[in-house]
């Protein structure tokens, strides 16, 4: 760890420690928090490359020239290029000293945040390998007396960064320490090596890990999200390659649980995910669930159109004038596990209700225009190949084709014209509903159509 970390860190503690007792420094808090993530942006700039010529370097290390000191000090960082093949790799690790302290530090660091488990080249999983055996046979010595903080961690606990297992060992630490913040206190990690590669890969050991429970799993995700928001070391969200890992491991253990809390823990995962990662129905940040499992995916679309279908009929609760609405619940929730996209439409009124209801959760919804009625709602969604849409009040259940029906996922605005007078393949009014006549002529057509019962 270079002067400049250090420095940064003992301004950060005892900032903390005074404004225990200190109320006045809470006014100067956020000038404060920019201040530290300029001087940590500095300092790990400093760790790393220090305006080297990458190009420049690996030529003149496949050429085997004499290097500047500044040069040998950037080897370990050009390493890991795509650019870089093993034959420069190999002929790199000849150049440097491992008898510098500071070159090793400087191996370790970068061993640490190139780190990954699955998903990588083999060559980059060749060069992980040997700069591991390096570093193994290097942390086998008696620790140097000036040691920085970073070379200390690495003797003192060389058995869970090395091995067959590391990031499992990894975590096995955090749930011992009960906490990652706890862990890396403990370790005395640098915190420019928070959310690295080597602790992202624990952590996704430990999102998959069967026999640790879903409330641990939320826990544990919840302080990654609080920990990204106070982090002034770093810019941007340093575990978001780990969200969509917590998001199946958590959305699969959630799903088979059978007690009484799963409604509950489903709700608090809707509102979790939405956040992290958006709705993976509709928008640009459906991208962000193509790492999430096909089958933790599929179940959380079932959540929400579960979710969308009991806000629909909760408004409609609130702002219809007859028990219509009651008939319609029972019937359509019996298809819950065959529906896929779903969207709500609501008038001003309604829409005013949902955010009453809604207002502690994370919830997507599309208006009404100005035509419909302020207490109207509309219930958009999708079975098999074909689109319904489904009103409120007296109005009539529609039916397209999918590839013909009118946009109506993901939308702001419903135009209420276009839906109705847009060709359709079936339509039904919701008469008879205490003998179930409209429910029967509806469920025969969807049997008929797309083979459901």
């Amino acid at each position: 760890m270079s002067d400049l970390h250090q420095a940064v860190e003992l301004l950060g503690a005892t900032i903390r420690r005074n404004l225990q007792t200190e109320d006045e420094g809470l006014f100067r808090m956020p000038k404060i928090k920019f201040i530290e993530k300029k001087l940590m942006e500095k300092a790990n700039q400093q760790l790393q490359m220090s305006n080297i010529d990458e190009k420049a370097l690996l030529r003149k290390i496949g050429a085997h020239e004499t290097l500047t000191y500044r040069e040998e000090r950037a080897i370990p960082f050009v390493l890991f290029l795509d650019e870089c093949t093993m034959e420069l790799f190999q002929a790199g690790v000849r150049a440097m000293d491992f008898q510098s302290n500071g070159q090793v530090r400087r191996l370790f660091y970068v061993y640490l945040s190139q780190y990954e488990d699955g998903s990588v080249t083999s060559i980059h999983r060749t060069k992980l390998q040997a700069v591991e055996r390096i570093l193994q046979a290097y942390f086998q010595r008696p620790t140097p007396e000036h040691a920085s903080r970073l070379l200390r961690m690495g003797f003192q606990y060389a058995m869970l960064f090395f091995g067959k297992t590391p990031t499992v060992s990894m975590m096995a630490m955090m749930l011992k320490c009960k906490g990652v913040h706890a862990c890396y206190e403990t370790l005395g990690l640098p915190r420019g090596l928070y959310g690295c590669g080597f602790i992202r890969e624990s952590l996704k050991q430990l999102f998959l890990f069967p026999r640790l429970s879903i409330e641990e799993k939320l826990r544990c995700l919840e302080e990654l999200t609080r920990s990204t928001d106070d982090d002034a070391t770093h810019s941007g969200d340093i575990y978001a390659d780990v969200y969509p890992v917590a998001a199946t491991g958590i959305i699969l253990g959630v799903n088979v649980m059978k007690t009484a809390q799963k409604q509950l823990l489903k709700k608090r995962c809707i509102d979790l995910f939405y956040d992290l990662l958006g709705d993976p129905r509709f928008g640009a940040r459906t991208i962000r669930w193509e790492s999430v499992s096909e089958e933790a995916r599929t179940i959380f679309l079932h959540w929400l159109a579960e979710n969308d279908l009991n806000l629909f009929f909760r408004i409609i609760e609130k702002t219809a004038v007859d028990e219509m609405w009651s008939y319609r619940k029972r019937f359509w929730e019996q298809y819950l596990p065959h529906i896929t996209n779903t969207w709500v439409f609501f008038g001003r009124d309604a829409a005013y209700w949902a955010r009453q209801m809604e207002k502690h959760h994370a919830t997507s919804y599309g208006q009404l225009d100005t035509t419909c009625a302020p207490e109207q709602s509309a219930f958009a969604f999708q079975i098999g190949s074909y689109v319904f849409v489904e009103w409120s009040h007296n109005g009539m259940l529609r039916v397209w084709k999918a590839s013909e029906a009118p946009e109506v996922f993901g939308i702001e605005e419903l135009d209420k014209w276009n839906v109705v007078h847009s060709h359709y393949e079936e339509a039904w009014r919701h008469a008879g509903k205490e003998n179930h006549r409209w429910q029967n002529k509806v469920a025969a057509w969807i049997y008929e159509n797309i083979g459901i019962k």
